[in-house]
């Protein structure tokens, strides 16, 4: 058996290991390059629509607070607030609904209705309640044909059409 060298005379034949240079984190070629520019003309794209889809709709922001702001306590000042809403968001969306009252301004809120699988608009407001909350508008504040409870009910559904309306095209 032979004796173990010492220590010292182990380690004179190791060469050192040469640490590789550390890799950039940046990219060295074109297509990387390609590549991020793509990625950030995309993300640019999508923040653009998304901005404007956001200033697009202030108009429904603003419709539902006032909306969020009517007391159905008092149903005539409740309707004429409802009415004021109303017709301000259909002339947004269709200029010549200016004129329009009772049935004709519910066929404008039906004709800005999304349309289900069979063609025909999805029913939101109740014609009904919609012709009584018309004729009240006409009538003295003691004469209100509606009552606080069904003032809040076409409310909720008008809450609903400004959630889901959309453009006539």
């Amino acid at each position: 058996m032979t004796t173990p060298a010492p220590p010292s005379s182990l380690i004179k034949g190791l060469v050192e290991i040469s640490i590789p240079e550390s890799v950039p984190w940046i990219p060295q070629t074109i297509g990387w390059w390609i590549l991020i520019g793509i990625l950030l003309l995309v993300v640019s794209w999508k923040i653009y629509g998304l901005v404007k889809l956001y200033i697009h709709n202030r108009y429904r922001r603003e419709a539902l607070e006032a909306l969020r702001l009517i007391d159905c306590d008092n149903p005539a000042q409740a309707c004429a607030a409802l009415f004021s809403v109303i017709k301000r968001v259909t002339v947004h969306l269709i200029d010549k609904s200016a004129p329009y009252e009772g049935k004709a301004l519910l066929n404008v809120i039906q004709t800005t209705l999304p349309t289900a699988n069979n063609g025909e608009s999805v029913a939101v407001i109740d014609p009904e309640l919609f012709q009584r909350f018309s004729a009240s508008l006409w009538l003295p504040d003691e004469n209100c044909l509606l009552t606080p409870i069904q003032v809040d009910a076409l409310k909720k559904q008008c809450v609903i059409w400004l959630k889901t309306h959309q453009r006539p095209e």
